[in-house]
């Protein structure tokens, strides 16, 4: 009872014919298995190639409407499945002989089928795809599925990194925008512009700051300490011409008239 029990567990062997337990074959040695088993004749690879020249040339008088249903598409692999689904297409709309069998190309593709099966050369020929399928395409788009993967990771990664910092930037953008006094969701080159008519009030207050008195203190101070230090009491040109003309009312601040030329432009 444990060992029917450890075979129902495992699914194989218990309850099963010799003829429907699985056989495990190494890929690299099927085909020479199956010759040696009578399963192949010796000469299935000459048979084949013959099979698949006489298949070559009968395919160019196929419809392509045909070839379009036929497993694989019209770009499919020329093997015995293929033909056989060609076969069945012409068939079932292709004409018969007087006593039902096929006629026409559906006629050359049956004998094109049972070709392939006389012998069991269709099983020599699956069985070369599938070696073939095992040792090379199926390695092959394992790598190509882990690569493809990888890049998949990676722009996952990157996409992240690039919606932070376009978050970080949006941040960054509505603070330096709240420092200029202008919000950060309207026309931003209009209020850019709009910032100018505040150019007049700006200067002015700088022309009071710089007319206060403890700005001539310091002047008079630098004056006093620069012609100490360069021993020129009596120096021709005064020092910080360009603030005492402020302060002695020569130079005016631009008005608002000035300016407003300027805003018209740029909105």
């Amino acid at each position: 009872m444990v060992e029917q029990g450890v075979a129902r567990l495992a699914g194989e062997g218990f309850g099963k014919q010799d003829s429907e337990l699985p056989i495990d074959i190494l890929a690299s040695v099927l085909l020479e298995w199956l010759i040696s088993r009578k399963k192949l004749p010796a000469d299935w690879s000459k048979r084949l190639a013959a099979i698949q020249a006489k298949a070559k040339e009968c395919i160019k008088d196929v419809p392509a409407a045909v070839l379009q249903k036929a497993r694989g598409g019209p770009d499919g692999p020329l093997d015995y499945f293929r033909a056989v689904d060609i076969r069945d297409a012409l068939a079932a709309g292709g004409e018969r002989t007087l006593f039902g069998g096929l006629a026409g190309n559906a006629a050359v593709w049956d004998k094109i089928v049972k070709a392939y099966e006389k012998g069991a050369v269709y099983i020599g020929e699956a069985s070369l795809a599938m070696v073939h399928n095992a040792e090379y395409e199926i390695p092959y788009l394992r790598k190509q599925a882990a690569r493809l993967n990888q890049q998949i990771m990676d722009a996952d990664r990157k996409q992240a990194e690039y919606t932070r910092n376009a978050q970080t930037c949006a941040v960054a953008f509505q603070q330096d925008c709240k420092k200029i006094g202008i919000a950060s969701t309207g026309n931003i080159k209009r209020e850019l512009h709009a910032l100018s008519a505040q150019v007049p009030q700006v200067c002015a207050s700088v022309v009071e700051a710089a007319r206060a008195e403890p700005i001539g203190d310091a002047m008079r101070h630098y004056q006093d300490f620069t012609q100490y230090a360069h021993s020129t009491p009596n120096a021709s040109e005064p020092l910080l011409a360009t603030l005492l003309e402020v302060r002695e009312g020569r130079t005016a601040p631009p008005s608002a008239a000035d300016t407003a030329p300027a805003c018209a432009a740029g909105s």
